[in-house]
């Protein structure tokens, strides 16, 4: 049996407690998906999707999560995320206002102690 990495613990402790992060009315979630272009390739793995269903309807919140939240490491969730969030807009029946993003970095303060 392998270990789990920090990362993946780190994400189940956010997939398993949404509201410690702000995030509300989860009805399911998936945990590194894979998404596919149309000819198949991988064009992304976001780190969790949240599927929410609150008054307002349904809507989708994409976490990226990074132990260290600094330059590039932050450049690079808004990219990953940039993607994902076109990805769903496409190919889902969610509008563009209906699709959310996070960046949750494991040395903010805010986050810090509830990754622990």
């Amino acid at each position: 049996m392998s270990k789990k990495s920090a990362h993946t613990k780190c994400l189940e402790k956010i997939a398993n407690n949404p509201s410690d992060f702000g995030i509300t009315e989860v009805r399911s979630f998936v945990i590194e998906q894979k998404l596919f272009d149309k000819r198949g390739k991988i064009i992304a793995e976001p780190d969790i999707v949240f599927f929410c269903f609150g008054e307002k309807g349904s809507e989708v919140i994409i976490i990226e999560y990074k132990g260290n939240g600094n330059g590039e490491y932050q450049e690079r969730a808004q990219e990953q995320i940039t993607i994902v969030a076109t990805w769903y807009a496409k190919n889902t029946p969610y509008e563009p206002g209906r699709i959310h993003s996070k960046i949750i970095a494991g040395n903010d303060a805010i986050y810090k102690n509830k990754l622990r």
